[in-house]
């Protein structure tokens, strides 16, 4: 009698082990899960569905840092839609959160996978362009615009269209993710400047290596 008695609380135990080893194995991985949601959130834009701008730039730093060591041509494209305000002051907030849906989305599937848009702000998205050189990249860009351009809206907000202007630069030696980033802003304010909905290249001075 003892005996039996005796394997019967060990069996218990060992049940009741096995059961908390079990509950502290999927409260584990819903931690995880719910770790990595909250990553993946905390990088992604809510609206567009795309990288934010907190992503973009970890992105764009690494990207950098490979092609500088390994001299690998790398582009990016700065993309404002154009007279943004008058979407919104014509079909409010909600056409205008359409519109950058809608452009985030065929930017993303415009675009290799190798490629990244990203929203860095209101209207304003980044596409980085590893192993681009600059020619190719100033194609692409040309590409999205025209497809842009070509967007419909219809349905509630019949007669809206957009256009967008694009700033590209390409890659030099020494430049960090911020100066690579400036010099294709630089370049999209003079195609503003220059009437909008068109591309423009980042004028920079020629380098020795570069002229070599």
């Amino acid at each position: 009698m003892g005996s039996s008695a005796t394997e019967t609380t060990l069996t218990m135990l060992l049940m009741a082990m096995a059961l908390c080893l079990l509950v502290v194995l999927l409260l584990y991985r819903r931690q995880r899960k719910l770790t990595e949601l909250l990553r993946q959130e905390s990088r992604t834009d809510h609206l567009t569905a795309i990288p934010n701008r907190r992503c973009f730039f970890e992105v764009l730093d690494n990207a950098v840092a490979v092609a500088s060591r390994y001299q690998q041509p790398l582009s990016v494209l700065a993309m404002d839609i154009d007279h943004f305000k008058r979407v919104n002051d014509r079909y409010g907030h909600g056409g205008g959160d359409r519109v950058l849906v809608r452009v985030a989305g065929v930017l993303r599937d415009e675009l290799r996978k190798a490629d990244l848009v990203g929203r860095l702000g209101g209207e304003e998205f980044g596409v980085l362009l590893p192993m681009t050189p600059l020619p190719a990249a100033e194609a692409i860009a040309e590409r999205l615009r025209q497809t842009v351009e070509r967007l419909e809206f219809g349905g509630m907000y019949p007669g809206l269209g957009v256009t967008c202007s694009i700033g590209v630069a390409e890659h030099r030696a020494g430049d960090g993710g911020d100066a690579l980033l400036l010099a294709a802003d630089q370049a999209l304010y003079q195609a503003k400047s220059e009437g909008r909905n068109r591309v423009c290249v980042a004028a920079r001075p020629v380098l020795e290596d570069d002229a070599a």
